[in-house]
């Protein structure tokens, strides 16, 4: 068999597959076939599973049947375990024993004659059955005949997504369904969900949301993962990051007290941040909070505490007391750790904890770890830009850690990064590589959702890619990867596929305006967000002035977000599935264009009504031509501002979208509306020849054009 075959059209790819010659028939197919014996009992269950699926498919329903020496039936499609194989058929080779033989390893035999699938575990025949299902996608009914010897590098394949921090206003049953089925799909195995907020307890009724997570959804949730080889997971984070729910009254005592930073923002930020370790009832409240947690995901091992950015910590009177009697900071940092170890072993399950990255005063990193290493519990390294190596695998190790995850993130869309994949995908293929090679638990790749641009159907593709890393990550040709995601996410054919993704996907931006100098759309934080939502204008104003270049990149980002939505508008008419994930993908460029469209047209009004002023006593007519050059150009910003305002009603259920871009949209709507009412008003004065005096605005520039809404509304 051949290693890594750039073709077979399968995500993840397989370990190893050979071509063979023909095709198996699902038209002429008997039905699934599996043995009789009392040990199938999970198989009989697979098989409903892949009848139902394969019917949802290609249309063909298949029979499932239970019989003697199934392995030997013809024109089937056959499950069986490795010892079920007639003589004929048991002499496997070495690696395809060894793959049939693991926990999630299995063997797919595809001839002319019958398809066989052989595994010992029924999460092998459910990642058989997700290759052959792909296959089926792609194919049809006509199913290319190959071998396949397949199993996963890291065994632990994890998908963490916020649904508190701006992400995921409600929590919809039926797109996390999808979600689930689609992870399932890429053979992920855990799903974590980070909660901080976002959970309703019913203990402590004035946390959680309305629409949000519910033990009734976590049940019902946990199930239908259950059922798809798939662990639901809480994170709660136990220590610190949560400011909503410290700022209610009721939990007043458990904060830390007073703060030390180094500046008042920081200050403020830190408030309702940490908890106070010293203070007893703390752990009365994370054990209520962890132990309903326990009881709502009940099919879970695990339970993560979180335990990051402990900013502020120690910084009370009671702690600063304690951690003198504990003998320092860290053993204060430890005895929280251990506490919080103690509970969630009594929960029944295994705690999970982030690493403690930046430590605040008094903890030195080598010593907490040291102690940390004591604990039976999994710790999560992360790392979100792309290194060249990554040796706090190895210093983990070394410090006796047996169970380690590594994490990384997909970062387009909210960190300080480059405007594309390529870093996401040089952090998850690093990481994954070196974490499979040092054999680690796990891996969880990360997405941290805000509800604007980042929403969750902007990154499936890098979901995806980390699917592919994970299971196999010795061979990752990023142009294979777009061309098997093009095929089996979206249903595309043609030799173009791969090339369509990299295009309006994967770096749909050009990089740079001179190959040094970066323009303003790839500063996703310091300049895109604040040009996109202006939380106040001498923000708005200071970026005019500041950045560069700024009106003659938008003008060539307006050209470039134009022939990229038209490529768009076409390849949507040629998906067969997941055309959603185009449609918010055309949201993002819209978005763009809409920025580029703003610096122009704030440019433009600040010139036109400089003209209408100047000329309104002796040139009333071009004063008029003006002032409705102005209208128009805000009628249609507003055309864009409906557009986003409906996009983002949508994404609520459909893409873990908030209810703050929607009001930030509907705000621009009104302040427009408001401005072209009073512009209609001038022009019918003008246009009756009274006298009319536009407000004085004659310094004004293209920096200060936005304050012009005050002004004239």
């Amino acid at each position: 068999m051949k290693k890594n075959p750039v073709d077979s059209d399968i995500i993840p790819q397989p370990q190893h597959t050979r071509p063979r010659t023909g095709f198996f028939s699902l038209a002429s197919c008997r039905g699934i076939c599996i043995p009789n014996d009392s040990s199938s009992a999970d198989f009989v269950r697979m098989a409903r599973q892949l009848q139902k699926e394969v019917a949802a498919e290609t249309k063909i329903r298949l029979a499932v049947q239970e019989r003697q020496n199934a392995a030997s039936a013809r024109h089937r499609i056959v499950i069986c375990r490795p010892e079920q194989l007639p003589a004929t058929w048991r002499k496997l080779k070495p690696m395809e024993k060894q793959c049939a033989m693991t926990e999630q390893g299995y063997v797919l035999d595809i001839s002319p004659e019958k398809i066989l699938l052989v595994a010992d575990r029924a999460a092998g025949v459910f990642y058989g059955m997700q290759s052959l299902l792909q296959l089926a996608a792609r194919h049809g009914a006509r199913i290319p005949a190959m071998e396949i010897a397949d199993h996963p590098a890291i065994q632990n394949r994890m998908v963490l997504i916020d649904i508190s921090q701006g992400g995921f206003a409600i929590i919809d049953v039926a797109y996390w369904k999808r979600i689930i089925r689609n992870l399932a799909r890429f053979k992920i195995n855990q799903l974590m969900l980070y909660l901080e907020d976002a959970y309703n307890y019913e203990k402590y009724p004035f946390l959680g949301r309305k629409g949000g997570l519910t033990k009734a959804k976590a049940v019902l949730l946990g199930e239908y993962a259950r059922r798809h080889q798939i662990e639901l997971i809480p994170l709660q984070s136990s220590f610190a990051h949560i400011p909503e729910i410290l700022h209610n009254d009721e939990l007043a005592g458990l904060r830390e007290k007073r703060i030390h930073t180094e500046s008042v923002a920081r200050r403020v930020h830190l408030k309702n941040w940490i908890l106070c370790t010293a203070n007893p009832k703390t752990f009365v409240f994370l054990r209520e909070l962890l132990s309903e947690l326990a009881g709502a995901f009940s099919n879970s091992q695990h339970l993560h505490v979180g335990c990051d950015e402990i900013w502020g910590f120690c910084s009370c009177a009671r702690c600063q007391k304690m951690a003198a009697k504990l003998n320092g900071v860290e053993r204060l940092y430890f005895y929280h750790m251990e506490r919080l170890a103690r509970i969630v072993k009594d929960t029944g399950r295994e705690m999970m904890y982030w690493e403690l990255i930046n430590p605040p005063r008094g903890i030195r990193k080598r010593k907490a770890d040291r102690l940390l290493s004591k604990l039976d519990a999994t710790i999560f390294s992360y790392r979100y830009d792309n290194p060249k190596s990554y040796p706090i695998i190895k210093h983990y190790q070394n410090l006796g850690f047996r169970k380690i995850y590594v994490c990384p993130a997909i970062t387009r869309y909210y960190y300080s990064c480059h405007n594309r994949f390529d870093k996401t995908f040089g952090n998850i293929r690093g990481f994954l590589r070196a974490g499979a090679k040092a054999g680690v638990t796990g891996e969880c790749t990360c997405t941290w959702l805000n509800g604007y641009r980042n929403l969750l159907e902007n990154n499936w593709y890098g979901l995806i890619y980390s699917a592919d890393c994970a299971w196999n990550p010795g061979h990752h040709d990023v142009a294979d990867f777009q061309r098997r995601f093009a095929a089996i996410w979206f249903g595309f054919a043609g030799e173009d596929r791969g090339t369509i993704i990299q295009e309006v996907i994967h770096a749909p931006y050009a990089r740079t305006r001179d190959g040094h100098t970066r323009p303003f759309w790839e500063k996703a934080r310091g300049t895109m967000g604040p040009l996109l939502y202006p939380a106040d204008i001498p923000a708005y104003e200071r970026l005019i002035t500041t950045e560069r270049g700024l009106v003659k990149d938008a003008h060539r980002l307006n050209a470039l977000t134009g022939e990229k939505l038209k490529i768009t508008a076409e390849i949507k008419k040629r998906a067969r599935r997941n055309r959603r994930t185009l449609e918010f993908a055309e949201l993002d460029l819209r978005l763009h264009r809409y920025v580029a469209n703003k610096i122009i047209a704030v440019e433009k009004i600040s010139e036109d009504y400089k003209q209408a002023y100047k000329f309104q006593e002796t040139n009333p007519v071009l004063t008029i031509r003006k002032l409705q050059d102005i209208a128009q150009a805000l009628t249609r910003m507003n055309q864009e501002h409906n557009y986003f305002v409906r996009m983002f009603t949508r994404a609520i259920k459909e893409s873990g979208g908030d209810y703050l871009a929607i009001s930030l949209f509907e705000r621009r709507l009104d302040e427009n509306q408001r401005v072209i009412g009073k512009l209609n008003s001038y022009l019918a004065r003008f246009r009756k020849g009274e006298r009319v005096w536009l407000p004085n605005m004659v310094s004004m520039n293209a920096a200060s054009a936005f304050s012009w809404f005050a002004v004239l509304g």
